[in-house]
């Protein structure tokens, strides 16, 4: 049986109507507005209320401003059978739709990176990349160094963890394993510096002949890294210095000293030796 019409008049259901959907539209505003409560994960509840007050405004409308028919829902529940009808069935509908469509539980995350020293030892990185299976998020860093990713699925944070990549410059990734995501959603990525390398590489040839100088021992700092030279006099090997660095070289020819003299990083040039007797 279709209920009364209501005694009030269109208008006071409109207002009804009109103050429910501003409800409806305040709480998106307050998250706009207070952003921390976004990072505190509290998205999904808000929902619910959004959803709940535009139930209540679709029945409103409906039912008292605009007098529509008769709504009206039947299923069964807990053993037995359940029938609404009238407003609620408008706003049950409604709220029950919207379940459907619910986003998912989700959560803010924080990464820092730190240096061999430990996590008093804080670095400043150009990008970090947060990987969400397919997903492959960019945080947004911050002044204070750390990367902030929001909207993180709840289901992924887990003890089973998650990879990051952290981008310092002279600094390369100590661990490139999965991180286990701690109650405190912050997440720690150790970094080591990249140990800087220069290629030294010449050309040795003998002072008088000016012939090549072939099989000789090229050796940096007194045994640092060493090299041979080709059949040409040629060098190039290795040097775990900087460019722009003075080492000392030596050149050996059947263990004796053809060449011995400061040298400035990466040499790229011809060294003249003395001749072997």
């Amino acid at each position: 049986m279709p209920p009364k019409k209501p005694n009030a008049t269109p208008l006071f259901w409109a207002l009804a109507s009109l103050i429910a959907i501003m409800v409806a539209v305040a709480v998106p505003l307050v998250l706009v507005l207070a952003p921390n409560m976004i990072l505190s994960g509290l998205v999904a509840p808000y929902y619910y209320i959004v959803l709940v007050a535009l139930g209540c405004a679709a029945a409103l409308l409906l039912f008292g401003a605009l007098r529509g028919g008769y709504a009206r829902w039947k299923g069964h529940a807990l053993s037995g059978t359940l029938e609404i009808g009238g407003p609620i069935a408008v706003a049950a509908l409604t709220v029950v739709g919207g379940y459907f469509f619910r986003p998912e539980p989700s959560a803010s995350l924080v990464v820092r990176v730190h240096g061999a020293g430990g996590r008093t030892e804080l670095l400043c990185p150009t990008s970090v990349k947060l990987f969400l299976g397919q997903d492959v998020r960019d945080g947004e860093i911050g002044r204070n160094c750390q990367a902030q990713f929001n909207e993180v699925p709840s289901r992924l944070l887990t003890t089973a963890g998650l990879f990051v990549q952290a981008t310092v410059p002279g600094y390369e990734q100590a661990d490139r394993k999965a991180l286990p995501v701690p109650n405190d959603r912050v997440l720690w990525v150790t970094m080591r510096r990249i140990a800087e390398r220069s290629t030294a590489w010449g050309h040795l040839v003998y002072s008088r002949t000016k012939g090549p100088v072939s099989g000789a021992l090229i050796s940096i700092d007194g045994g640092l890294c060493e090299g041979k030279t080709n059949s040409a006099g040629q060098f190039r090997f290795e040097v775990p210095l900087p460019e722009g660095r003075t080492v000392r070289l030596t050149a050996l020819v059947g263990g004796r000293i053809v060449f011995d003299d400061r040298v400035t990083l990466p040499i790229a040039g011809t060294l003249t030796a003395r001749e072997v007797p």
